[in-house]
């Protein structure tokens, strides 16, 4: 029997099955992406606490077309899971009853399904990707056209379940998650924002790292930030 903590694409499974609490870390690397198509990279941690025993499948969002996934990890108090296998599927409406659609290359749903049962408690699906700037005023896209030399400006656009197009995330707008952002940008940048207030600044060469505030629980659709 696979057990599947399973957020989909517009539905929201059985409350028993979900996880007491839900925070996404996302850090992305802005530095060299300003127009439509300039690829940025990132790390997406996606911590929950399980909250009963048995589960051995994961699944989050992460557009095909879009996100590139480079590595995954899952890390625990008890040492790093292994994973046996990662595929994509679409569909899929509930636990168990509602099976995930068959396997296609070009889904949205990402299934990650652990060598073993995992424990109860905390744990962490940490995602490395790669992803583009869009030009079409969805995910994270370029508004104003120009390059990091002559100026620029990326603002995103998540509503209602677009946020999956710039990073692996939980993208359901029934489910609510904190969201604890940074951003490396290049120096230059005098307009960094986001939902939250800036909790800090760290310079390095050519780059800085922005860091925000976790929000409060929302759902994916709500997260936003500006550079420029």
């Amino acid at each position: 029997t696979v057990s599947v903590l399973y957020w989909p694409f517009m539905a929201l499974p059985d409350e028993s099955v979900l996880p007491t609490a839900v925070t996404q870390r996302v850090t992305l690397n802005l530095a060299k992406a300003a127009a439509a198509g300039d690829a940025y990279t990132g790390t997406s941690t996606i911590e929950y606490f399980l909250d009963a025993p048995g589960y051995d499948t994961l699944v989050f969002h992460a557009d095909a077309g879009n996100v590139t996934l480079d590595k995954l990890r899952l890390v625990s108090a008890k040492g790093s899971p292994k994973i046996k296998a990662t595929t994509r599927c679409t569909g899929g409406r509930a636990v168990g009853s509602s099976p995930l659609q068959p396997a296609t290359a070009d889904g949205d749903v990402v299934v990650v399904t652990a060598a073993e049962p995992l424990t109860m408690g905390k744990l962490s699906l940490v995602v490395d990707f790669t992803a583009k700037v869009r030009g079409d005023n969805v995910g994270v896209y370029a508004c104003i056209p120009g390059s990091l030399q002559s100026g620029y400006c990326l603002a995103t656009q998540f509503e209602v379940t677009e946020a999956r197009k710039a990073f692996p995330c939980v993208d359901d707008a029934h489910v609510r998650s904190s969201l604890a952002l940074s951003l490396v940008v290049p120096s230059t940048c005098n307009v960094v924002l986001a939902n939250t207030d800036e909790t800090g600044r760290a310079a390095s060469g050519a780059t800085t790292t922005v860091t925000f505030a976790p929000t409060r629980p929302l759902p994916a659709y709500v997260f936003a930030f500006v550079v420029g």
